[in-house]
């Protein structure tokens, strides 16, 4: 077997595409969260995604928050996520999108919180009914996400 193109490969830098976690990011965890508190951050937080209220979901991170979603750089602060978000926010919102997103607490580490979300919505231009599905951590920092790492996909529900 010819194990020189992995060992290439192993010589590559991921730490910018994996957006390693900090000590002090780390260090948090010793505030625990109850599973009864962690469900009903999860469950609120679903509602205010739901909403597609650009001002309540970024209230719900720190303000030096850094979120990694799916294939786009690093997202750094409030600022720039209000900036990501609100186009997505607005194409969901647009008459006829009926956008519902739910999310279930799947694991729970310390602050660090595992979450499943599903979503569905009408494609406001077609109509089509679609599904998407996603996996997400947050590191949590007193009751606000201080990372976000999301990755999802989406696809047509069949009529």
């Amino acid at each position: 077997m010819n194990d020189a193109p992995r060992a290439a490969y192993a010589d590559i830098d991921i730490t910018p595409w994996t957006g390693a976690t900090s000590d002090e990011m780390l260090a948090l965890g010793a505030r625990e969260y109850s599973v009864a508190k962690a469900k009903a951050i999860v469950q609120l937080f679903a509602e205010v995604t739901t909403s597609l209220d650009v001002d309540r979901f970024v209230a719900g991170f720190t303000e030096n928050s850094v979120t990694s979603f799916n294939e786009h750089p690093d997202i750094i602060g409030q600022a720039a996520l209000r900036a990501f978000m609100t186009p997505r926010c607005a194409y969901f919102g647009r008459p006829g999108g009926n956008y519902l997103c739910r999310k279930v607490l799947r694991a729970l580490n310390g602050n660090v919180f595992g979450v499943v979300w599903v979503s569905h919505w009408h494609e406001p231009d077609t109509g089509r009914a679609m599904c998407a599905k996603g996996l997400e951590y947050w590191s949590m920092d007193d009751g606000r996400i201080a990372r976000w790492d999301a990755s999802g996909t989406s696809w047509p529900i069949a009529a």
